[in-house]
């Protein structure tokens, strides 16, 4: 029989082998969010109310191990994509994230990669004189650079933009 010392301690590791570290945050972030509670889960769910709470804790230390059907299960209940989970627990595993930010850039990211190596073999494939034996790990890289330079460039002006327009107001 294990202490609850030693299935707190399983807890963690289970969490951090299986990727889920940061997942249930972004879980209960979205259930905040969406004012559904634990109850609510529950019943959309078919997880017993108190398995539930034991996986859903607030205490990481408190945690149970979540199998994976009740990950599927509580994030389509939540709509939240595996792919969007995965990102918002990436971002979170960084220690100046926070969670409204992992939120945020996950649903964001979410949005780009969706669909997107399909469309880049689609592109290749199209390009004349292209083909696949072209493709390199280190385009990965530039193509990187240049989406964080777009990404500032744009954010850039969005603040820009909401600095004038905030000025304008309290000129008023």
């Amino acid at each position: 029989m294990s202490s609850p010392l030693m299935r707190a301690e399983t807890s963690e590791a289970d969490d951090a082998a299986d990727g889920s570290a940061g997942l249930i945050e972004v879980i209960l972030a979205r259930m905040a969010q969406r004012q559904i509670s634990l109850r609510s889960i529950s019943a959309l769910t078919g997880i017993k109310r108190g398995r539930a709470h034991n996986i859903l804790h607030r205490d990481a230390a408190k945690r149970h191990p979540m199998r994976l059907d009740e990950k599927s299960a509580i994030l389509r209940c939540l709509d939240i994509g595996l792919l969007e989970a995965s990102l918002a627990a990436d971002v979170l595993s960084k220690p100046e994230a926070s969670l409204s930010a992992a939120g945020t850039v996950a649903t964001m990211l979410s949005e780009l990669l969706d669909g997107l190596p399909g469309d880049i073999v689609r592109l290749v494939e199209t390009i004349e004189g292209v083909d696949f034996t072209d493709v390199r790990p280190e385009h990965g890289r530039r193509l990187r650079a240049l989406i964080l330079k777009f990404v500032e460039r744009e954010y850039s002006d969005v603040g820009v933009r909401r600095l004038k327009r905030l000025t304008d107001n309290e000129m008023l």
